[in-house]
């Protein structure tokens, strides 16, 4: 696995209501060792969509991913084709809270002319059962480097994304709480967040058939200095080659002036 040139650093600008500011980082000056750039998809809350390309600072406007809101109820993997001689990557997309919207956005023939196209893709088989949790809790992109996995309440379903067929692994569970990365530099094991401590991370070995997964290791993460005041939102990991890992936490901070309930926001790395 390549070594990433650069980290691009997406943060929300709590002063003005749906801004973002996009800062690139070069790991090797400001975190000690090598970075690769992608090319970065935001999208608003009114389902507007842009690709962003940070090598040469070009945007390309993209066709609007769905209804206003509901992008914000998203989670994505990119998946390259070989296949594919022109822009080989595609991004797959789907509502982790619903498990509703399955789509993929690819650089396909769209009345003869080459552009970006959002695809609606089949929806996974415990969709239409009323009785399931459709919530998504964790997922990943396997080995073989074109099967998505998802996981939850439903059980574990993998989607191929070559067939577009559906199959179930097991009425199992994975053990991470949002996305999994496969690291092939350190024997094939997925990396993520613990799924009943999210504060921890784990490592699973996934391509063993379709057996329940073990936690093989884990490692104990950040501890807030006040555990009652901090509430921890959302954690993000990204493996930066090397055997070294970025891992990003945003906590809500409740402490109390006089008597009055302070909100405030706080934000862990390493």
């Amino acid at each position: 696995m390549m070594p990433r040139r650069f980290l691009n650093l997406v943060m929300m600008d709590l002063r003005v209501s749906g801004s973002y500011w996009l800062s690139r980082m070069k790991p090797e000056e400001d975190l000690f060792y090598s970075s690769t750039p992608p090319r970065v998809v935001v999208a608003d809350s009114a389902g507007h969509a842009l690709l962003y390309d940070a090598d040469d600072g070009s945007a390309e406007i993209l066709p609007p991913i769905n209804e206003a809101g509901e992008s914000l109820s998203r989670i994505s993997l990119r998946v390259t084709n070989p296949k594919r001689a022109v822009r080989p990557d595609a991004l797959y997309t789907i509502n982790w809270s619903s498990s509703a919207n399955f789509k993929s956005l690819v650089y396909c023939n769209a009345a003869d002319v080459m552009a970006w196209r959002w695809l609606d893709l089949p929806e996974p088989p415990y969709f239409y059962d009323v009785k399931e949790d459709r919530t998504i809790h964790s997922h990943t992109l396997l080995g073989d480097g074109k099967t998505i996995c998802f996981s939850g309440g439903f059980g574990t379903y993998c989607f191929d994304t070559d067939s577009q067929e559906w199959t179930k692994a097991g009425s199992w569970t994975l053990p991470f709480s949002g996305r999994a990365l496969r690291v092939p530099e350190l024997c094939n094991l997925y990396f993520g967040f613990h799924g009943s401590n999210t504060e921890n991370l784990i490592a699973v070995e996934l391509d063993g058939g379709d057996a329940r997964p073990k936690v093989l290791h884990r490692w104990r993460g950040f501890c807030p200095p006040h555990q009652n005041e901090w509430s921890l939102r959302k954690s993000s990991l990204l493996y930066l080659g090397n055997y070294r890992f970025c891992i990003a936490k945003w906590y809500v901070i409740y402490e109390y002036t006089m008597g009055l309930p302070l909100k405030r926001t706080a934000f862990s790395t390493w």
